[in-house]
């Protein structure tokens, strides 16, 4: 039986930027039928090979059968009526799928009957105005299945695959692989970004403390960094508990030997409670000091 699901209007798309060629990459996983207007990506694995991509989305059910199959579909932009083919292929419930067309605030991880619904983000900070952009990811994990859903063409899903490809002697694990990678390359982003803000704090702190009087640039510069900080560790710290939860062991999604690689320090601590300490002290310290020099300048 067919199921339709509520379509809504879509939302133009703000904050966001662009990856590769959306069009084009990853041409030999776009599908080559699909019952969804939008583009869709497909691989199989079978005893941690790469066995097929590009099928068509429809012979994800039958794929299913086998046992041995893992499963990737990726939706670039959907609408609410395309998501259906959701509930056809992969059984899930209309009321989770439409958890994915609503826009989140932060992270999130919510457990149903026998698959889970993470809402991540992928983050840019644009050097040049101290604006931080992000970009929304919604995506369903099964024991056998992750489907990723890009609201827009900022996440580069090329760049995913390719943390995936990296790490072909690890697919024997599932969808822990699969997630590992996704997760690894969300958080390489959010690293690029501190980093980026730190270097951008330092030449702001130069400026400050230069005696030649500054222009209100300055004054905004620091004001949007502020923005994106705030922006950032709203992201980035609900990440922790989002792993911390995968990890568990009564949810049988990373096995054993996949449980180190998501304990890598550099996704832990760029989860950590304290975030982004220095960029934000940095930030204040930065924010003060224009308020300072506007008052008596």
């Amino acid at each position: 039986m067919t199921t339709t699901t509520r379509s809504k209007p879509k939302k133009p798309h703000s904050h966001t930027f662009k990856g590769r060629d959306p069009a084009t990459v990853l041409a030999a996983a776009l599908s080559t039928s699909t019952p969804t207007k939008c583009q869709a990506r497909t691989r199989l694995y079978r005893k941690g090979k790469l066995a097929l991509e590009g099928f068509p989305v429809a012979d994800i059910s039958d794929h299913l059968q086998d046992k041995e199959a893992v499963i990737w579909l990726d939706l670039r932009d959907p609408d609410g009526a395309e998501l259906a083919v959701l509930s056809e292929e992969f059984g899930l419930h209309t009321l989770a799928i439409e958890d994915a067309t609503d826009d989140h605030e932060r992270p999130k991880l919510v457990r149903y009957h026998n698959y889970m619904f993470l809402a991540a983000y992928g983050v840019h900070l644009d050097v040049a105005t101290g604006q931080l952009a992000t970009s929304e990811l919604a995506a369903f994990v099964t024991h056998r299945a992750l489907i990723t859903i890009r609201k827009d063409d900022g996440l580069d899903i090329g760049a995913v695959v390719e943390h995936w490809d990296a790490s072909r002697n690890l697919a024997a694990y599932g969808v822990g692989y699969l997630l590992y990678g996704l997760i690894d390359y969300l958080v390489d982003g959010y690293f690029v970004a501190v980093q980026s803000l730190d270097d951008s704090v330092e030449i702001l702190e130069d400026k400050l403390f230069d005696d030649i009087p500054q222009d209100r640039t300055v004054q905004r510069r620091t004001f949007e960094m502020r923005k994106s900080l705030v922006m950032l560790r709203r992201v980035v710290l609900p990440m922790r508990e989002v792993v911390n939860t995968l990890m568990r062991r009564d949810l049988h999604i990373v096995a054993d030997e996949m449980t180190p690689y998501y304990q890598d320090p550099t996704i832990m601590s760029c989860a950590s409670p304290s975030g982004p300490t220095a960029c934000e002290i940095w930030l204040i310290a930065s924010w003060k000091l224009t308020l300072q020099s506007r008052a008596t300048g």
